[in-house]
């Protein structure tokens, strides 16, 4: 784990809500949490830490073979083509991180390997939000999905991706939401076209899956 600053406490914080004005002295600190403003009543540190792919569990699933378990295989495959889609799920405890219980998130950054890419291919990341396991997960037990997604990473060339979590991840840690994970899919127009990332099996370590997360406490 990296520290990297202390936010020193400040004399004066001002409340603005509804037109009225409030003063706090000197005991509170105030910082920018996952983009609100959340005050603190000791001084803020931040701290980074990755999640590694050891505390990763994933898999995918297949629209052709609807029974069919891939918990161990060593990529996660994602495919478009009508019948014949494939899904990627991917989760991570977040205990690997060691974050101090009231830990605010500041950011989060899923980090994956395109290992087999496709032209003009994009993969789709939205929330899980049931339950699933990675030795157990199949087309027939797919988990449900939040509506909106979260955010998107190209597929047309191999080589390392980003994807922007925070809001997922600030959520799960907040407890306000529980952290089942996330589906990836090419939600593009059929095609004969099946992408993939490493997975957590992956025997080459810079293509298994990681989570940076930076948090205040």
């Amino acid at each position: 784990m990296r520290r990297f600053g202390r936010t020193t406490k400040i004399l004066v914080v001002t409340i603005v809500a509804g037109g009225a004005i409030a003063a706090a002295a000197g005991a509170a600190a105030v910082g920018l949490v996952s983009g609100k403003i959340a005050i603190f009543s000791e001084p803020v540190t931040h701290a980074s830490c990755t999640v590694p792919a050891t505390s990763a569990t994933d898999s995918w699933t297949n629209e052709a073979s609807t029974g069919q378990n891939n918990g161990t295989a060593t990529t996660i495959q994602m495919s478009p083509r009508t019948g014949q889609r494939r899904y990627g799920w991917l989760q991570f405890n977040l205990a690997g991180c060691g974050m101090p219980a009231g830990a605010q998130v500041d950011s989060a950054t899923l980090n994956v390997r395109v290992t087999t890419a496709v032209a003009g291919r994009t993969i789709t990341v939205t929330e899980a939000t049931s339950t699933w396991a990675e030795g157990t997960v199949t087309w027939a037990t797919n988990p449900s999905v939040a509506g909106a997604a979260t955010g998107t990473f190209s597929a047309a060339t191999t080589g390392a991706r980003t994807v922007d979590v925070s809001p997922d991840v600030a959520d799960w840690v907040a407890g306000a939401t529980t952290n089942f994970g996330w589906r990836l899919a090419d939600l593009g127009a059929s095609a004969t076209a099946t992408t993939a990332i490493g997975s957590s099996e992956n025997g080459t370590t810079a293509n298994r899956p990681t989570l940076a997360i930076t948090y205040a406490s």
